[in-house]
């Protein structure tokens, strides 16, 4: 499940923050306050998220690029 979660991290933030607005709408009586908190964590989550996936996209990368220069292709 650990796995899972780190291989699908951002997706699963943006279904959990997807639904949070459907929930609003459900319940009418949630203070404003409270969605802001919300959006806040949601932004701070996407961000972290976001440097999780660089890091991954940019080590693969260098990796492609050193198999190059070495003369073997990865795919």
């Amino acid at each position: 499940m650990k796995e899972f979660i780190a291989k699908h991290s951002v997706r699963l933030i943006g279904l959990i923050g997807s639904i949070a607005p459907v929930l609003v709408a459900r319940w009418l009586g949630v203070p404003w306050e409270a969605l802001v908190r919300v959006v806040a964590a949601f932004l701070g989550l996407g961000e972290v998220a976001q440097r999780k996936q660089d890091t991954r996209i940019s080590d693969h990368v260098r990796s492609q690029i050193r198999s190059a220069a070495s003369g073997t292709v990865l795919r």
